[in-house]
């Protein structure tokens, strides 16, 4: 009876600890300490029997609890390693009918309490170790901003899903057809391959692109990323799907696609424009020169009349030419624009506020309007986009700062000034310039400025569309557009509109038709465009003036100082020429000449060299492009002045 009563206790003990293990949410220091708890109760004599349990350096022992030399240890083991040991103590002698303090069968016991207890402890860790793994990759689903689920492969219901995907799993089941194609039975594969049945085929990952409806029958592109789940015999049991929406990705691919598409279109048309441009460049000069010798030969008194119709009609067929020339390059500018009578004042003044925030702050911003500018017709919106493109361009000129100049002023634009310009027709215009201080360009840079995507600044800073943009806009307004630059002086980009008749009356001096008073007096013509040179030299001789030239101003020091000094009485002078400047050759031959009259000719407008420091001011200007008109006017001008 009384072995018999030991086992009792015994199994008692491990009934304990099993009640003990399956209570819910309990930790493995509880279970530890319940265990040595349980001892005392299932020994011989528990009020004389206490235990403790050190592992991993953390002590658990009963209440009371003395150590005595009447004890018996064993070992535990976690995952195979000696992580703590069990004691059990006798707290006095046992009595005297015992031989020994523990029995063979109490020490068996003691070893089997240590190795149940190792155990536990090991499936406690584990268990938590899962459950810590569990709840992080929930947080790291729930973490991702695109639904996710997982899907029985069986029978394809959503056995799993995250706050993304708008799904709160219930028991009633949802499958993936229903959710995402609103069909009653899975997909057929006849227009998109399943990507569960690709997954249970393969036993791989697949990724593929779907189209998808939502609960308002709204198609949606979405790409799909499915893993396999496997079971213990390699069957794939569950589905892991990740989803994209591409929707606006696809639509922007498409927008891409025509738009790649149109710019084919228009490189091809701009390859054949570059080619007619090309040729047009070389054609318009000799007809330049054709057209204005034509006119200088018509004003010689002793023409006879079969001279003069030859003449004239070598003139029409130039300007002939010059139109086939024209439509050549205009062919390719196909945007509509809805034209409006325009004040150009008050549409810039209108965006003063804006202009500004679009340069820098150590950028000065003037304006420069003429008060009696007419009107013009065009597109609002397209000649706000040039005034912002050019503002735009004269900022990326000054890193470091500078002045940007808007400028308009009315003018008339003669015949003289035409046969310089054979695709701008006399008559009224209006000019708008854009001027900066910035780091200027040269011939080369200048000749391609206006060519879709030639940019000068860095790879990913320009697109290189921002003056063609202008230069179509002012072409297909009716306009036209120069630029005028030197490096390291500075930009001006002029363009001129046709003025509306009719709509402000223009200063009557821009058109007065008289003919202007020539001369006698000798005139240095100083210019590095030979062209420009000749040209103005010609009309100057013929109004009578002796006229010396130089294609720039050393050789018009060097002319100027052979044998006896020359008497100059007109120093005419282009402002930026290479080598040496005007005002430097100015001021070189004042020395010699002290009564010198100068004539500054430059691309620049007046207030665009003030504001470069080239000039000083109250100097006297002639602004390219000019006609034989106001070039005569302007030289009595200044030779009467001086």
């Amino acid at each position: 009876m009384h072995d018999l009563g030991e086992r009792v206790k015994e199994l008692n003990w491990f009934y304990g600890i099993s009640k003990l293990v399956e209570t819910p949410d309990i930790a493995t220091e509880e279970i530890i300490q319940g265990t040595i708890d349980l001892i005392p109760p299932s020994w011989q004599y528990p009020e004389k029997t206490c235990a403790r349990a050190i592992i991993d350096g953390q002590e658990f022992k009963t209440v009371p609890f003395s150590e005595t030399s009447w004890k018996h240890s064993s070992k535990i083991n976690i995952f195979n390693k000696q992580s703590g040991i069990l004691e059990v103590f006798y707290m006095e002698e046992k009595p005297e009918i015992d031989e020994e303090p523990f029995l063979k069968e109490e020490r068996s016991l003691i070893d089997a309490i240590a190795g149940r207890l190792g155990k536990i402890i090991e499936h406690k860790q584990a268990e938590e170790k899962n459950k810590q793994q569990g709840e992080f990759l929930n947080s790291v689903i729930e973490s991702l901003t695109h639904p996710f689920y997982v899907i029985n492969a069986r029978n394809y219901t959503i056995e799993m899903a995250n706050s993304a995907s708008g799904l709160t799993i219930t028991t009633e089941s949802t499958t993936c057809y229903a959710l995402t194609h609103n069909l009653s039975k899975p997909c057929s594969g006849e227009e998109h391959e399943c990507p569960l049945e690709k997954v249970k085929k393969t036993k791989k990952p697949a990724d593929m692109e779907h189209i998808h409806t939502d609960k308002n029958g709204k198609s949606l592109f979405i790409e799909v990323h499915g893993y396999p789940i496997f079971d213990n015999e390699g069957n794939v049991v569950q589905m892991m799907e990740y989803n994209l929406d591409i929707t606006e990705r696809k639509k922007a691919e498409e927008a891409l696609r025509k738009s790649e598409e149109q710019l084919r279109q228009a490189q091809k048309l701009e390859s054949v424009g570059r080619l007619a441009g090309g040729v047009a460049h070389d054609f318009n000069n000799l007809l330049t020169t054709i057209i204005g010798y034509s006119e200088l030969i018509s004003m010689e008194q002793d023409l006879n009349d079969i001279t003069k119709e030859g003449v004239q009609e070598i003139k029409n067929s130039a300007e002939r030419a010059a139109a086939l020339t024209q439509q050549l390059l205009a062919f390719s500018r196909k945007q509509v624009l809805q034209p409006q009578v325009i004040d150009l004042n008050r549409l810039i003044t209108r965006l003063g506020k804006m202009l500004r925030r679009l340069v820098s702050e150590d950028i000065d911003l003037t304006t420069e309007l003429d008060s009696k500018l007419g009107h013009i017709k065009a597109d609002p919106g397209q000649v706000e986009q040039v005034i912002m493109n050019l503002v735009v361009n004269a900022r990326d000129a000054m890193p470091e700062g500078g002045t940007l100049t808007i400028e308009t002023q009315g003018l008339y634009l003669d015949k003289s000034y035409h046969q310089q310009h054979l695709e701008l027709t006399p008559g009224d215009y209006v000019l708008l310039a854009v001027s900066d201080t910035g780091q200027g360009m040269d011939k080369e840079t200048q000749a391609q400025v206006f060519e879709p995507f030639f940019t000068t600044k860095e790879v990913g800073k320009g697109t290189g569309l921002g003056l063609s943009t202008v230069y179509g806009i002012v072409k297909q307004s009716g306009g036209f557009i120069w630029v005028y630059s030197e490096p390291e002086q500075g930009t001006t980009f002029k363009i001129y509109l046709p003025q509306l008749t009719g709509t402000k009356k223009q200063q009557e001096s821009l058109r007065e038709k008289k003919d202007p008073m020539g001369g006698t007096e000798k005139i240095l013509l100083v210019e590095d465009e030979e062209s420009l040179r000749k040209m103005a030299g010609k009309i100057l001789k013929g109004y009578g003036y002796s006229v010396v030239e130089a294609k720039n101003g050393i050789e018009a020091l060097e002319i100027s100082s052979k044998g006896d000094r020359l008497k100059i009485d007109l120093l005419m002078t282009d402002v930026i020429m290479p080598g040496m400047g005007g005002k430097e050759l100015a001021d070189k031959l004042a020395e010699e000449y002290p009564q010198l009259s100068v004539l500054y000719i430059s691309g620049y407008t007046d207030n665009a060299i003030a504001h470069h420091g080239v000039l000083d001011e109250g100097v006297s200007l002639l602004q390219k492009p000019f006609s034989s008109q106001s070039l005569a006017e302007k030289v009595r001008e200044v030779l009467d002045e001086g």
